[in-house]
């Protein structure tokens, strides 16, 4: 069509050429968009864009280096204490792009480790924060580590149950 054809009586004008060169960078665009080169589960289309509520690092399967691989997070495959004291859980999600959501002292990979929850700075409720438990040897998901009666934030030894302060 001599309309669209920039140099209509040059048969050596490359048009072909560059259509192929277009389709083909097309398509290696498309394959570089549904690929996982980091191995989280997440395309990287999907975590360049914020078509999953969040922008990731395609070449890092832990974007905020807290312990939890991206897709972990994202798709809300973490169960955690309640903090119900009778060992109850939830499945949470936690962003990839923050390290400590809670902001409890404790990232959101040792919040794991721990059975704490990691949207909730204080799992058990006794004020004293996951990152303080874990750091004064108390358990960050029960209110009274020691059994005494006393939650851990009052309790003088807080794992010492012969301490008998609260009788």
């Amino acid at each position: 069509n001599d309309d669209v054809d920039p140099a209509p009586n040059n048969s050596d004008d490359n048009t072909a050429i560059r259509e192929e060169e277009a389709e083909l960078a097309e398509e290696t665009e498309e394959a570089r968009l549904a690929a996982d080169p980091d191995g989280d589960g997440i395309t990287t289309g999907e975590e360049e864009s914020a078509d999953n509520g969040f922008v990731t690092d395609p070449a890092d399967i832990d974007s905020d280096d807290d312990g939890i691989n991206d897709g972990v997070e994202i798709a809300g495959g973490l169960f955690v204490d309640v903090g119900d004291g009778a060992g109850g859980t939830e499945t949470v999600n936690t962003d990839p792009n923050v390290t400590n959501v809670d902001n409890d002292g404790l990232t959101d990979g040792e919040e794991l480790a721990a059975g704490t929850n990691p949207l909730r700075a204080d799992t058990d409720g006794d004020t004293l924060s996951d990152g303080e438990e874990v750091a004064n040897g108390t358990d960050p998901t029960k209110a009274d580590t020691d059994g005494d009666g006393e939650n851990d934030d009052v309790d003088p030894a807080p794992n010492n149950s012969d301490d008998n302060t609260a009788i």
